[in-house]
């Protein structure tokens, strides 16, 4: 069987995205109605405890959550396949990880699946009592899962900066999609920083405390510089990104915030593990990145408003759209 040629990991975008909007409902009801566990379940939100008006917009929250579930789950079966048939190729791979201007490209597929992991604890818990009553079974698991990510994540970014290295590369060619690689980061990071504030295996959840803060700092030291290099290019060359392009500027709202709560999970851990309390510096983690993030979102808006009024709509589908999710 031979794989279509136009299959591209960035179709990983589709499968990040919907995953992310299923745990858009599971949070807002997380944080808006009370529940026995430390994570809201179905049978927490059961007719006999909301009121008429609750209930008009909780069940709506609950089908989205659902649907978007299996949108994620059937399309990242799909595309896991098509991805392992593109790597087997070999063609396809070795020529995307060779190109500098866009093997970010391959950091999709790492999104993805730290995503899952997400939405399997969270989304796909608040509907099978299986998982949100068996966390801390699933913690070894979550582990071996997370480390497979964790060291695929440094695999793929430490080829590409010897590649950086040995090569002359020219900075200004990049647009802000050349942040993949630091959405991998934190969401890889996301991942094992809740390993390590939910586990309560101190072995399990002190790897993932030491990888996590790995891949925190060298993400927070990447993103600046490329962070840098972007804003350096865009004045140099007084233009905005093509049409196809400026979704991507969205991206600099998730880094801040995964970062940001990845952070705030951190100290959560060495409350724990020290039994200090942590909550002022718990205040100094998550609430920069997210007035940052505020901050940003309403650069993006004012700089693409002519974009979003008169273009959008009319635009043919690029990936870097998905950033706007």
């Amino acid at each position: 069987m031979t794989l279509k040629k136009t299959f591209t990991p960035l179709a990983f975008q589709l499968t990040l995205a919907a995953g992310g909007i299923s745990l858009m409902p599971f949070n807002l009801l997380q944080f808006s109605l009370p529940h026995a566990g430390k994570l809201i379940t179905l049978s927490d939100i059961s007719s006999n405890i909301l009121t008429p008006t609750q209930q008009l917009w909780v069940y709506p929250l609950a089908s989205i959550m659902l649907l978007f579930i299996a949108i994620h789950i059937i399309y990242s079966a799909k595309f896991i396949v098509e991805f392992i048939m593109w790597i087997k190729e070999g063609h396809g791979y070795q020529k995307l990880l060779s190109n500098p201007y866009e093997n970010e490209r391959i950091f999709a597929f790492i999104c993805s699946l730290s995503m899952s992991a997400n939405v399997i604890w969270a989304s796909l818990g608040f509907f099978l009592p299986q998982i949100s009553n068996n966390v801390q079974a699933l913690m070894l698991p979550s582990l071996v899962y997370y480390l497979f990510l964790w060291l695929l994540l440094l695999n793929w970014e430490f080829k590409i900066l010897i590649q950086w290295f040995s090569t002359p590369i020219d900075t200004d060619k990049f647009h802000f999609t050349w942040l993949l690689d630091i959405l991998a980061f934190g969401l890889v990071s996301l991942t094992g920083s809740g390993i390590a504030s939910m586990a309560n295996n101190k072995e399990i959840a002190s790897v993932a405390a030491i990888s996590s803060l790995l891949t925190i700092s060298l993400g927070l030291i990447l993103m600046v510089f490329k962070t840098f290099c972007l804003f350096r290019s865009h004045l140099k060359n007084h233009k905005l990104p093509s049409d196809g392009l400026l979704p991507a500027l969205f991206l600099m709202i998730p880094l801040s915030c995964l970062f940001g709560l990845s952070s705030f999970r951190m100290t959560a851990y060495v409350s724990n593990l020290l039994e200090l309390n942590l909550k002022g510096f718990s205040f100094l983690t998550v609430v920069p990145p997210y007035v940052l993030a505020i901050t940003w979102a309403v650069l993006c808006i004012f700089l693409l408003k002519d974009y979003l009024a008169k273009r959008f709509i009319r635009s043919s589908f690029a990936p870097p759209q998905w950033a706007m999710i």
